[in-house]
């Protein structure tokens, strides 16, 4: 019964971090579109390796973004096909564990660098 309820958290876990990886991503290309606005607006000349400097880190988020998919995909779907009597408890605690940091990890890193990107913007436009 145990290893039932740990797969089922393991579950909606992976679930929960797959929509927080969807609105980061979403976030991201709304960050995009904005630097691509002001990359095409007459900026200051001095304000543009700023905003170059943003779209490498967001174009960086989006990869960053695609591989935890992926590896959160590969996770999924060995929690789909296990039952509770295959299921490696301390591999899959492991295995969460790395997920669970990395994606905190991004979310952090998302968030300086949209504060870091708005508070740029306000105090040079």
């Amino acid at each position: 019964m145990m290893a039932e309820q740990l797969l089922q958290q393991f579950k909606w876990e992976a679930a929960s971090w797959k929509r927080q990886l969807d609105f980061i991503q979403m976030e991201n290309a709304w960050l995009k579109s904005r630097i691509a606005e002001l990359a095409t607006d007459n900026i200051p000349q001095e304000l543009l390796p700023e905003v170059d400097r943003f779209q490498s880190n967001s174009v960086g988020d989006d990869y960053a973004i695609t591989q935890f998919k992926r590896y959160l995909e590969v996770f999924m779907n060995d929690l789909n096909i296990s039952n509770c009597k295959d299921l490696d408890i301390i591999q899959a605690f492991k295995r969460q564990g790395l997920i669970r940091d990395n994606i905190e990890r991004l979310e952090h890193d998302f968030k300086i660098l949209k504060r870091e990107f708005n508070q740029s913007m306000l105090r040079q436009l």
